[in-house]
């Protein structure tokens, strides 16, 4: 069997048996272990759905290509390979493979706002290590802002939601942030219920859309559990 064809038939078996009904996303290591999944089946089935996208990934790699999306009938994946991380979005409700690419981004930023750089050096010491471990109960965040993609185009257009105010009160409040605003504050962002006010920046730091939207997530997420608390 040729190189394509084996790559092909893994494909088909990915997508026909694996991943059907809806939107499923996966996040696994480099050695095939489950980290995070949504609208997946029990855990048996979602490690047996890691190991067999961990070996396509592999496959990939050892041909010295880097997949990034597959079309099967209905069904469009799309995968993101972020160092030890391994993302894969797949769907069957017409969503386009650049806006499951944006999903998946979005979750890796989201993982790296929780775990930080520290990922890599973990799974340098140990490949097989668990990273569930680490996420505690912040999967209900990931959760949280992967359902909020599909009922809100915050995401899809790269636009932190924002709460209405009239332009006075949005630039009286943003006078205020810079008049109390510590020297050594590199960002001051004040919020309304989860809604973006305004925000501050230091003149050579960014803060953009790919960071707001993760930090804005975390906090609604927290507010809301300390409500349910």
């Amino acid at each position: 069997m040729s190189d394509q064809a084996q790559a092909d038939s893994h494909s088909d078996s990915l997508c026909s048996s694996q991943v059907r009904g809806g939107r499923h996303l996966l996040v696994l290591s480099s050695a095939g272990k489950p980290i995070f999944s949504l609208q997946h089946g029990d855990e048996t089935s979602v490690a047996d759905l890691a190991a067999l996208v961990a070996a396509i990934v592999s496959f990939v790699q050892r041909g010295g290509d880097e997949i990034r999306h597959v079309r099967a009938g209905a069904t469009s994946l799309a995968f993101l390979v972020r160092g030890p991380l391994y993302l894969v979005a797949s769907s069957s409700c017409a969503d386009t493979v650049p806006y499951l690419s944006r999903q998946l981004a979005a979750l890796h930023a989201q993982l790296l706002s929780v775990l930080t750089s520290k990922v890599e050096e973990v799974f340098a010491r140990n490949a097989g290590f668990d990273l569930r471990s680490l996420l505690g109960g912040t999967d209900r965040a990931l959760q949280r802002m992967l359902r909020g993609a599909t009922s809100s185009p915050s995401l899809l257009l790269q636009a932190p939601p924002a709460m209405r105010a009239p332009p006075a009160l949005r630039g009286e409040l943003t006078r205020r942030l810079r008049r109390n605003r510590p020297a050594p504050l590199l960002f001051a962002v004040l919020l309304g219920h989860g809604r973006l006010l305004t925000a501050l920046r230091g003149q050579r730091a960014a803060l953009g859309a790919s960071d707001l939207l993760p930090l804005l997530n975390a906090i609604s997420e927290a507010a809301e559990g300390g409500e349910g608390g």
